[in-house]
């Protein structure tokens, strides 16, 4: 597949596009016209094609029947190799594989980069080349605080300690828009002179912004391990929900253009994580993913 043509399958294979313009499909399945002056997209963790049309076809009347109706389908994009967060999100938002972008994994190895805390004397890093490379919440300046410990208290970027993360031969910090090989969506949205947000799980997924790191014009990513009740907000179903509802409440914020831009995003949206806890243990009959039908009956 072209690069052109996988950017447009990266923008539509979420599981929910909509479009706030005409919208054409042709006979079969392709794009028709799409003249979207806005799109939402939705990522839903462990939310299979085959659980949406499963979830569609038993409740019609549900939100996410709805919006599938009014949205775009696309059932023919696959992610290549490891189906994780990181590698799912940037094969939606890149339309590149994981060869291309060169994310496996948010705990991964680089052979070109060196451990968090190497200096360098006289112009050279201290410590051999090679280093394990986590973009997770543990670079979190304090992952027990919803805003990751950012002193400004906003939960962005901002709330990433540089002194835990990998240095380049410069010894500078490496950023996870940094380690991304390969321009976003939210990127090619903003060279346009139009607005993005995304609403995620940890400070982390910085790695959105890409390469040039202005893609994301509104950054929002409250960490979900951070401290709640009895544990966190992974510790439990119901906890999650409330997480989550962070992100909703964010999408409504910008769709009333109450966001950092006041203006309503052009291309926006957010990660849903309800079955988190449940992720393995949870099972249909079927052999879909009960945990999706759980994030489904919350939509």
């Amino acid at each position: 597949m072209r690069a052109t043509q996988l950017l447009v399958c990266a923008l539509l294979a979420t599981t929910l596009i909509c479009c706030s313009a005409d919208t054409g499909i042709n006979t079969d399945g392709r794009l028709g016209s799409c003249r979207a002056q806005r799109v939402l997209m939705i990522s839903v963790d462990g939310l299979h094609q085959q659980d949406l049309a499963q979830w569609v076809s038993l409740k019609p009347g549900s939100t996410l029947a709805q919006l599938s109706k009014e949205g775009i389908t696309y059932n023919k994009c696959f992610i290549d190799g490891i189906t994780d967060s990181f590698p799912g999100i940037l094969a939606l938002t890149t339309g590149g594989n994981v060869a291309a972008h060169g994310v496996y994994y948010d705990d991964s190895y680089d052979r070109n980069l060196y451990p968090p805390g190497t200096t360098c004397a006289n112009g050279k890093p201290n410590a051999p080349r090679g280093t394990e490379v986590v973009y997770d919440e543990t670079i979190d300046i304090n992952m027990d605080q919803l805003d990751g410990g950012n002193p400004t208290g906003t939960a962005d970027a901002g709330s990433i300690d540089p002194k835990k993360l990998p240095v380049d031969r410069q010894c500078n910090p490496v950023y996870p828009h940094q380690f991304v090989q390969t321009n976003t969506i939210f990127e090619v949205v903003r060279s346009q002179g139009l607005h993005t947000a995304w609403a995620d799980k940890h400070p982390a997924y910085d790695l959105l912004n890409g390469p040039s790191g202005k893609g994301v014009e509104d950054l929002y990513t409250p960490e979900i391990n951070s401290k709640y009740q009895d544990g966190d907000y992974t510790s439990k179903p119901e906890y999650t929900m409330v997480y989550d509802k962070l992100h909703v409440d964010a999408a409504i914020n910008w769709i009333q253009g109450n966001g950092k831009v006041k203006a309503v995003p052009n291309l926006f949206g957010f990660n849903m994580q309800v079955e988190v806890p449940l992720g393995k243990s949870v099972r249909a009959g079927n052999g879909s993913s009960g945990t999706a039908f759980l994030m489904a009956s919350a939509l």
